[in-house]
């Protein structure tokens, strides 16, 4: 499979017609479908399904697809390692940033880096784990800034820890139950989470389960830091955060750590990159000005 047809399968996926996939390759429709037609007869199977609306991937067009993503990403890592490494300032660096790192060491990071690259692009995204490494194992990302992932999910990654941080319950001041002295006062409330359901933001069921109650349920979770806020400002809901993280936080949101005398389990926050992938001259400079900005912000 050549670069070229990478490239048209992934415009073919994310434009989800051919007719649109054309005009962003520059090429003509008939010849775009052509392309496809040989495509599909090498790998011997359909990797798209034509429906009313457009193409559709086929489960194998999917898998195909996934693989296609991965090396076109690491294609393009090849060509700016190799600009970047004879002098050239050039390429990209994918960031995928946590709600605490957002506000603490990346700003730093990112001014120092922009003096020292300041003609490679920079792209910074929301994300944790565990969804953020799947993004960092496709190649989406490069480096992945925020909790560290724990057990099963470090495999295949290299952990770079930065520093550790208290977890707090955050909730509204005029919540009745925000002066509450033991979580398991908490039982029966509305508990949301930032990120994935099965992430970090589900630490305080351990605190429940220490007092040998069921933790409850927390049926929202959000990937974005401004809508939990916002909920937490509108009702009376409990959300665990990084000390640091809610320290930062504008006064004026009116919101309260819970005095719970049951301590929650600290957090390991740094980078995670691929084991299995070396970074470019200018990520693993990007990676550095962040250990740097750690250590002042620590």
């Amino acid at each position: 499979m050549q670069t070229q047809q990478l490239q048209m399968l992934i415009a073919i996926a994310e434009e989800g017609s051919l007719r649109a996939a054309a005009r962003r390759l520059g090429k003509s429709q008939p010849a775009l479908t052509k392309s496809l037609r040989l495509l599909e007869a090498e790998v011997g199977t359909a990797i798209f399904e034509r429906t009313a609306r457009g193409v559709l991937l086929t489960p194998m067009g999917a898998r195909i697809h996934r693989r296609a993503v991965s090396i076109a990403h690491e294609v393009q890592r090849l060509h700016d390692d190799v600009h970047q490494s004879t002098g050239a300032e050039s390429g990209m660096v994918s960031l995928c940033v946590s709600p605490v790192m957002a506000h603490t060491v990346i700003p730093r990071a990112v001014a120092a880096f922009r003096q020292a690259w300041p003609n490679v692009r920079l792209r910074l995204v929301d994300g944790i784990a565990p969804e953020a490494l799947v993004l960092l194992r496709e190649g989406s990302i490069d480096l992945l800034a925020g909790p560290v992932p724990l057990g099963n999910l470090r495999r295949g990654f290299r952990i770079d820890p930065l520093f550790e941080t208290r977890l707090i319950i955050a909730t509204r001041a005029t919540n009745p139950l925000a002066g509450a002295r033991s979580i398991g006062e908490l039982l029966h409330g509305h508990w949301l989470i930032i990120g994935a359901d099965k992430g970090p933001g589900r630490i305080f069921e351990s605190a429940f389960r220490a007092l040998g109650l069921a933790p409850p349920p927390a049926r929202t979770s959000s990937d974005s830091l401004a809508a939990t806020l916002g909920m937490l400002e509108a009702m009376d809901c409990y959300c665990v955060m990084p000390a640091r993280l809610f320290d930062l936080l504008d006064r004026r949101l009116a919101l309260v750590a819970v005095p719970i005398v049951e301590p929650l389990p600290d957090v390991s926050l740094g980078i995670v990159t691929r084991a299995d992938a070396a970074l470019t001259p200018a990520a693993a400079d990007l990676l550095q000005h962040l250990r740097n900005a750690a250590g002042r912000t620590g």
